[in-house]
């Protein structure tokens, strides 16, 4: 079980120390790019994504919560990023945009809300998409609790959907994440669990031995 590191939980005036100060407990970084109208927030551009590779070598992967994916996709996939994953109810074309993020070399995923009608998505797309970004809280703000409907779309994609990725993102703690590792999911995103800590190592690999834990146990 591998552990994104959401950076909208950071500090936003320190972000290159707070990328530092997190770099060894996780193992990749996760960016949640956000323009006030798909959700209520805002966040990162390009600019800061780019700068942030001078910080750290790990692997960045870029969700985009934005009301029009199609046209800003292309903002980011020419980056230093590894992954781009976006919602396709927010693009005209998903087919296309998923095409568009492998031309780059890119992994391209698909993001499901927790009220997605994601069953009734054409299977085409998810045979063309190496990750499934399945969402644990409302998207659109750090801290919420933990939605059980995660574990539910996250095992049904996993046995329809085999070679996809599953990663679980939002209200991430070592309580549920044997549950999430259990619904097949092979990643998770935490951001206020580790960021809040004192210690992120530990936070970090309280999460590790959770996955492992419950993996063993069955249960």
């Amino acid at each position: 079980m591998f552990v994104s590191a959401s950076l909208l939980s950071a500090h936003p005036l320190s972000l290159g120390a707070e990328i530092q100060r997190v770099e060894t407990a996780c193992d990749q970084f996760h960016w949640d790019i956000m323009d006030g109208h798909f959700v209520p927030n805002m966040s990162f551009g390009p600019g800061v994504i780019q700068k942030a590779r001078s910080v750290t070598q790990k692997p960045f992967d870029v969700h985009l919560m934005v009301q029009d994916a199609q046209k800003v996709a292309p903002l980011f996939w020419d980056l230093p990023i590894q992954t781009l994953s976006f919602h396709p109810n927010c693009c005209p074309d998903p087919q296309g945009l998923i095409q568009g993020i492998q031309n780059r070399s890119l992994q391209a995923g698909m993001a499901v809300d927790l009220s997605s009608d994601f069953q009734n998505w054409p299977d085409q797309w998810w045979h063309c998409c190496a990750v499934a970004l399945v969402m644990g809280v409302v998207p659109g703000f750090s801290g919420q609790a933990f939605s059980d409907q995660a574990l539910v779309t996250a095992s049904w994609l996993k046995k329809k959907f085999p070679h996809l990725t599953i990663v679980v993102d939002g209200g991430v703690e070592p309580g549920n994440v044997g549950l999430i590792q259990q619904s097949g999911a092979e990643g998770v995103v935490s951001g206020s669990y580790l960021f809040a800590a004192s210690e992120p190592m530990k936070a970090y690999q309280a999460l590790k031995k959770s996955s492992v834990k419950k993996n063993e146990d069955g249960f």
